[in-house]
């Protein structure tokens, strides 16, 4: 096999491109964020070793084609370095590239075990190459004969051929445990190389090691470059993805982790206090000692001041140990400028062992515990099987609001308003109920919070609207004079929902005075004066609002001022003390006589008892509404409702206590 080797002069060309594009690699890869986290400075270094070895080939190249212009003791030891070299460099990549796949298992000693296999091969390698060096075993060069190849010039490509193989196999042992995004790889980069080995073995004139070394680079770039988009922009950490993949990979490869999640509250406090850019700089502080803190953590920045730390559970002991670590270093001082910035942190921890769960079962439980920890005593929740089961029913009633979205399983009920001026029910309150997959009926303030936090209440609130609308048009209900429904601040700002409004009392041929909004006052929020504006708005049209809750939390004469509000409903917690106690009985009668005075209706809400009902009667109160009268009811309850009080009334000439007369028994409280 050994001859004379007549290289195309192409050759040198082809690899002095070859080095070009590497060297635009290095400056492309180093413009990025990315080159400062593990995996992005190993690629730097694969590249910066790549242009090494082709520029070596590059000046072997010059050496076979015009080696007799040269001392032959240079061409001999540049091939030589170049021969023990190259495969050197066909190792490191390899390895890379387990590393790469091996990412997601923290069972490091597979990684090690392969590190050691791939040194030996390559140990091996450079001992005989080196111990044949001066015997032609591999080439020979003279000025005479020129550069020959010998019968081992092959050993370099059998090594690489075997070190594939062995990472194949370790693929099919770790299949589970490898991103799709490294599946890419493995299926594009060692058909590729192979080819052009090949080609390289049958037409030596053609010399391609760089191109072969620019390919491999290339396709290893894909990944790279994958991990940026993982990547948080601010901080150089990964983002929410690449959690979300990494727990999918962890999950699959049956591993056991130790999640830590870290919220901080309040931190508009530290941008208004000391600026945006002193703001994100503290934020880059927590990444960077959070990534750092253990040396197989992982850190992910999953919303603008969270985060969220994956470690291997290793016991309960050190799990404790990283969790009191987390927290005394956020409960301590952020040194910024001299200056020591306290965060209020709330921290979260979800262990997995052997348990049934995806992905985003594991984000639920984060996200629900971390929710949990901001009214928790020490601001710390361990997941426990009470979290877990509230995650899992959490996840049942957002199973439910899916199925009813689609199918239109919500129902409308009301709950009728007596009208203290004449003496019947006028006004009725809607309100929205979800049955479970069972019939149990689910209550609004469990099922409307999981609605908010998945972004449904518009097309809830597009419901309603429509439902009772159509209600409201029917000839049965021509007796109500109006019936309210509830909408957030958010609800009432969307385009859409005021478009439904619009629309759906046209189509049910209904004056817009019969449609009330009730508003409460916690929901206005910070945007007042958006909220304003749109009231005004609907107000012109005819629509009428409604304060709801008032006396509930920090209650805002301004508010009431300020904007177009028809009635004031008091809330319950007002009325449950009237009239039996005095404070309470000033504080409803005043309210009744200030109300009134500044031009607007007042709502007793809550009453339970013929006492309450008959002294907010007397004092004024314009509408009664509460379990004394009726309870929340469906629609055709409703209408048997008012059938039956309209009958009453004509018996009896009039309405003068609770629902079935004066000799009835309190209603109970509840719902």
């Amino acid at each position: 096999m050994p001859g004379g080797y007549a290289m195309d002069s192409r050759s040198a060309s082809t690899e002095l491109f070859s080095l070009i594009l590497i060297l635009i690699l290095i400056l492309y890869v180093k413009s990025k964020s990315g080159t400062r986290l593990p995996y992005g400075r190993i690629y730097l270094f694969c590249l910066y070793l790549s242009a090494g070895i082709v520029t070596l080939s590059l000046m072997c190249a010059f050496c076979v084609l015009y080696g007799g212009d040269m001392p032959a003791a240079v061409s001999i030891s540049l091939i030589g370095i170049y021969y023990l070299a190259a495969p050197g460099l066909g190792t490191l990549l390899v390895y890379h590239t387990f590393q790469l796949m091996l990412d997601h298992i923290y069972e490091k000693r597979r990684l090690k075990r392969a590190g050691i296999m791939l040194l030996a091969m390559y140990a091996s390698y450079f001992l005989i190459c080196a111990a044949g060096m001066g015997s032609g075993a591999f080439f020979s060069f003279d000025r005479q004969k020129g550069y020959q190849l010998g019968k081992w010039f092959w050993l370099g490509y059998l090594v690489l051929g075997v070190e594939v193989f062995y990472f194949f196999l370790c693929v099919w042992k770790n299949r589970k445990s490898i991103s799709s995004r490294m599946w890419h790889v493995i299926r594009i980069l060692p058909a590729t190389v192979l080819f052009l080995v090949v080609y390289q073995l049958a037409f030596p004139e053609y010399l391609l090691n760089g191109c072969i070394i620019v390919v491999t680079d290339l396709i290893l770039l894909f990944h790279f470059q994958g991990r940026w988009e993982d990547t948080d922009r601010l901080t150089s950490i990964n983002n929410r993805d690449s959690l979300y993949q990494e727990l999918e990979l962890r999950l699959a490869g049956k591993q056991s982790f130790q999640a830590i999640a870290i919220g901080l509250d309040q931190y508009i406090a530290v941008n208004r206090n000391y600026g945006y850019k002193k703001g994100d700089e503290l934020l880059i502080r927590c990444a960077c000692w959070l990534r750092d803190f253990h040396p197989q953590g992982r850190v992910y920045r999953i919303s603008n001041v969270s985060f969220v730390v994956l470690l291997p559970f290793c016991g309960e002991d050190e799990a404790d140990r990283n969790l009191r670590k987390i927290r005394e270093r956020f409960d301590s001082p952020w040194e910024m400028d001299g200056t020591g910035i306290h965060l209020r942190a709330r921290v979260a921890e979800v262990i997995h062992l052997q348990q049934d769960w995806n992905a985003q079962d594991v984000m639920d439980l984060l996200r629900f515990s971390l929710g949990r920890a901001a009214f928790s005593e020490n601001r710390l929740v361990r997941l426990d099987e009470k979290i877990s089961a509230q995650v899992e029913r959490r996840g049942m009633i957002l199973h439910r609001l899916n199925q009813a979205l689609e199918n239109d399983f919500f129902e409308i009920w009301y709950q009728p308003i007596y009208d203290c001026r004449n003496g019947r029910f006028t006004q009725a309150e809607a309100l929205i109920r979800l049955r479970g997959e069972n019939g149990e009926l689910l209550m609004p303030d469990e099922f409307l919070p999981v609605a908010e936090s998945a972004g449904m209440m518009d097309e809830i609130g597009l419901i309603l609207i429509k439902k009772v609308c159509r209600f409201l048009g029917t000839d049965r209900m021509e007796e109500l004079e109006a019936v309210s429904v509830n909408l957030s601040a958010q609800q009432l700002l969307s385009e859409r929902i005021c478009r439904c409004m619009q629309d759906s009392m046209k189509i049910s041929g209904i004056p817009a005075s019969r449609l009330c909004i009730e508003i409460t006052e916690g929901a206005l929020g910070e945007g007042i004066d958006r909220v304003r504006r749109r009231m005004k708005e609907l107000s012109a049209d005819g629509i009428r609002f409604y304060l709801d809750d008032f006396g509930k939390g920090e209650s805002n004469l301004a508010r009431v001022l300020e904007l177009p509000f028809s009635y004031i409903k008091l809330d319950k917690s007002l009325i449950n003390g009237f009239p039996d106690e005095r404070n309470s009985r000033i504080v409803v009668e005043s309210m009744l006589e200030l109300f009134h005075k500044i031009g607007c209706g007042v709502i007793a809400e809550g009453t339970e008892t013929r006492a309450q009902v008959e002294l907010l009667k007397k004092s004024g109160a314009d509408l009664i509404q509460g379990f004394w009268f009726a309870r929340p009811m469906p629609e055709e309850e409703l209408l048997v409702f008012l059938d039956s009080e309209r009958r009453k009334q004509r018996e009896a000439g009039g309405l003068s206590g609770g629902s079935s007369g004066d000799g009835l028994q309190d209603a109970p409280a509840g719902i």
